[in-house]
């Protein structure tokens, strides 16, 4: 068992590989200090993992983040509550639960246009899933948007689609991996 605590902070174990555990989750936490909060919780935790970590072997990780109306439309404070628990791996879990966190529930600050090209591969993936009978043209059009809209309710995507041929790179990219088309 061991820890150490300073402005802002605390780390801390038991059952831990040794006291360089604690010391790389804190220099990692110290030095990370422009990344967002719960990614610099993240790699403190990698950063413990690597040094030894827990001496009985790696199973569950957990994040908890909290800020007074933080949570899910300002109406809780957890603001992030991840869980990786029985997982050969779970503190590279709690990163893809974190990254999937963000896609959902956080709203882009930047949008662009769809550009040509883009609208035909959206049209032909909304095409193949049944939701858009047109042609694909690359025309971002009412009944483009009619099943774009049905497809971001599909994928729980509300948060981040504000109507119209405009779109984040996030969402984009998310939805290129999901549904290829050519």
């Amino acid at each position: 068992a061991g820890g150490r605590a300073g402005k802002g902070f605390a780390a801390q174990g038991n059952l831990l590989a040794g006291p360089q555990v604690v010391e790389a989750m804190v220099e990692t936490f110290l030095q990370e200090e422009r990344v967002p909060f719960p990614e610099r919780l993240l790699l403190a935790l990698k950063a413990g993992e690597e040094a030894g970590g827990d001496k009985r072997g790696k199973q569950s990780a957990a994040l908890l983040v909290v800020g007074e109306g933080k949570g899910y439309g300002g109406l809780w404070d957890r603001y992030m509550d991840l869980r990786a628990d029985d997982h050969p791996e779970p503190v590279e879990e709690l990163f893809r639960l974190l990254s999937l966190h963000r896609l959902l529930f956080e709203r882009p600050k930047e949008r662009r246009p769809l550009a040509p090209e883009e609208v035909r591969w959206l049209q032909g993936v909304l095409r193949s899933l049944g939701l858009y009978a047109g042609e694909v043209h690359g025309e971002f059009d009412e009944a483009t948007e009619r099943a774009f809209l049905a497809l971001i309710g599909m994928e729980n995507l509300e948060e981040r689609y504000q109507g119209g041929p405009e779109v984040d790179e996030a969402t984009l990219s998310y939805l290129k991996r999901r549904y290829p088309w050519s």
